[in-house]
């Protein structure tokens, strides 16, 4: 019965993301850690105008936007499956979207795990943006021991958390290469964290040095 209900719900419960309890406070902690290391390799802007942000999946927290709030000089647009007020733009990541706007930093926290196809979805943001900032729940390596091990990690990922997205880390990386320079790494809560910029972003730097 517990699996026929999954079925049924398409393998994810994107819906409770809907409720504003769902949301817990020390999630924040990810997200500080995410600005931390985009401010250990990116330099700060050359010019004195607001840095622009989007926060992708904001939930009814939007941490990274007040992260930004103590930061100051930056402008936070927020993304959400649901508008949890009259600024939050709706946007499902798992149907077809485009970025309405340019952005020097993307953040995507606690959302990837969640997506039919993480590597495209990262592709657009990041043609929006100069830095995209993702967070990526993995399965661990001893998956990758035998089937049965692979299959019972890939149960407790479908069923008990609804997610779609199951790449090893390194696969993360790959993918994550293929589209950007990984400008930095952590992890936080076993989950990594990636600083992907875009290579128009490194080619204009080295531009400038030279």
């Amino acid at each position: 019965a517990r699996m026929a209900e999954t079925e049924n719900e398409d393998l994810t419960r994107t819906d409770r993301w809907l409720d504003a309890g769902a949301y817990r406070k020390n999630w924040a902690a990810r997200s500080a850690l995410m600005l931390e290391l985009y401010d250990e390799v990116i330099p700060p802007l050359a010019s004195d105008r607001p840095l622009r942000v989007a926060e992708f999946g904001c939930g009814a927290m939007a941490p990274v936007r007040a992260l930004c709030a103590e930061r100051g000089n930056t402008i936070v647009d927020r993304y959400d499956l649901k508008a949890w007020d009259q600024d939050v733009r709706q946007v499902d990541l798992n149907a077809p979207f485009q970025v309405p706007k340019e952005y020097d930093l993307i953040t995507l926290s606690g959302v990837a795990e969640y997506l039919n196809d993480f590597k495209c979805v990262c592709a657009t943001l990041l043609a929006a943006s100069q830095v995209l900032a993702v967070s990526y729940a993995f399965p661990p390596v001893e998956a990758r021991a035998s089937d049965q091990a692979y299959l019972k990690t890939l149960r407790r990922r479908i069923v008990r958390h609804g997610w779609r997205s199951h790449h090893f880390l390194d696969e993360v990386m790959a993918a994550l290469s293929t589209l950007g320079v990984v400008a930095n790494v952590g992890i936080w809560n076993g989950q990594a964290l990636f600083i992907l910029r875009r290579r128009a972003f490194v080619k204009f730097q080295q531009h400038i040095m030279h």
